[in-house]
Formats: structure tokens, sequence, C-alpha cells
């Protein structure tokens, strides 16, 4: 009874060692999984608010954009100029206060002539615009300048539709307004039927003549025109700048180094 005890006793002894170091493992790994699942749903929820952050910051900085329609700095008042657009010919901003009004045929002496090759959709257009823009319209105002500019259409429908209207702005005298508005906007499209409702954002009618000119593309010679004229001159991108028939490097060009070449 006695041997029979002690090797019962010695079964229980041996099953009670392992029984609780099983339950340990086995509790530490169930640990071990329940802190990987939490962090992995930390994870995932830190995830799904960044990009719900970011989705919502982009739908508000597209509103924004958008909605912003610039009609330039009022300091600095252009003179508006009706001008038909001819095949090959860059749509000429210029005039000071006191201006009569015309259009000057040569750039007047002591003048800079400046010569401007954009897109209205490509984005380095849209940055060169937001920068250097302001500056050019400043010596505009301020009669220093002379600034022709090519509109050219590479970068998609939009970059077409929008330079076609923009003629039709000019043809109609308020090119320079729907200009800057063009580029102020960029993100947009360009539908026909943007292009139509946008004088009415810039204080101006969109007649019927405009709303035909837009619909029936009846600057898109005067497009094909301007990159034909662009080819033989040698400019492959936008935007190109030439002051005074030399190309600017404006890669490395400041703000204050354009003022200075404008004389401002």
């Amino acid at each position: 009874m006695s041997s029979s005890s002690k090797r019962s006793g010695g079964r229980k002894k041996g099953v009670g060692a392992q029984g609780p170091s099983r339950r340990a493992r086995l509790n530490q790994v169930r640990a071990a999984q329940l802190r990987k699942e939490r962090e992995r749903r930390l994870v995932i929820t830190a995830a799904i608010v960044l990009a719900a952050a970011l989705v919502i910051g982009g739908v508000v900085w597209l509103v924004v954009d958008s909605n912003r329609t610039k009609q330039g700095d009022d300091q600095f008042p252009v003179v508006e100029i009706r001008q038909d657009p001819a095949d090959a010919t860059a749509i000429r901003f210029a005039g000071a206060e006191g201006s009569d009004g015309s259009l000057p045929a040569e750039v007047p002496d002591g003048v800079r002539h400046v010569e401007l090759y954009a897109d209205f959709h490509c984005p380095a257009c849209v940055n060169f615009e937001a920068g250097f823009g302001p500056i050019l319209r400043e010596a505009e105002s301020k009669g220093t300048a002379v600034v022709d500019v090519w509109m050219m259409a590479f970068i998609d429908q939009g970059s077409v539709n929008a330079a076609n209207a923009f003629g039709c702005a000019a043809s109609q005298g308020f090119g320079r307004a729907y200009f800057d508005a063009l580029f102020a906007n960029s993100s947009r499209q360009w539908t026909q039927a943007q292009l139509i409702a946008l004088p009415g954002e810039i204080d101006q009618s969109a007649n019927e003549e405009f709303t035909t000119c837009v619909n029936e593309g009846q600057n898109l010679n005067w497009v094909t025109s301007i990159t034909q004229a662009a080819d033989q001159r040698g400019v492959s991108s936008t935007p190109t700048l030439f002051i005074d028939g030399e190309e600017v490097d404006r890669s490395a060009m400041t703000e204050e180094q354009l003022r200075a070449m404008l004389g401002l």
C-alpha cells in the first residue's frame, strides 16, 4: 500500500509540474497575440484618420483654389486693349496710367519688351504666374514694359480650350483680366461651359459673340499657329521668358532680379 501510494503520488506530482507550465506558455502566447491585434488596430485607425485628413484637406484646397478668381492687384491697374488674335501673333498687354487705350504697334524706346510662352494648364507656368505675374503686371501699369503672351496648348484639351477662349476674351476687350482668372483657377478642367461662365466672375459680360467664339473654337487655328511659331523660335517648353529678345534663365531668376530687369 505504501508503494502504491508513492507511485500514485509520483504521477500526480508529474502532472502538476507540467500543467501550470503549459498554461503559462499559452497565456503568454495569447497575451502576445492580443498585443499585436491592438497594435494592428491602432495602425489601421491611424492610417484611416490620416487618409481622411488628407482627403478632406485636398477637397478643401480644391474648393478654395477653384473658387478664387484673381483679377490682379488693384494697386496696379492695367488698360484693357481690344485686339483680335492673328496667326502667329501674340496677345499684347500694355498700358500705363493716362494711356489713351491704343495698342502700341512698336515697343517704345526705353520700355522693356517681355515675351512669355506659357500654357494655362502647365504647373510650372502656374507657379511662374503666381510668383512673377504681379511683377509683369506692375511693369505694364507703370509703363516700363510691354508684355506679349504666346499661349501654347500641349498639356491637355483644357489647355486648348482655355487658349481659344483667351483669344475670344482678347477680341472682346477683357483679355488681361481673363488671362489672370485662367491662371488663378488652373485646377479647373476648362470645359467650354466653365470658360463661358468665367467672365461673370471677373465682372465682364459673356455676350453672344464671346459664347459663340468659345463654343465654335474660332481661335483654334490661331492656337496652332502659336505652337508653330514657338517651334520656329526654338521654344520647346513652358514657361519660356524673353526680355528684349534674349531668353532669360528663369530657373535662377529671383523676383528682385526680374524687378531690376524691368526697371521697377
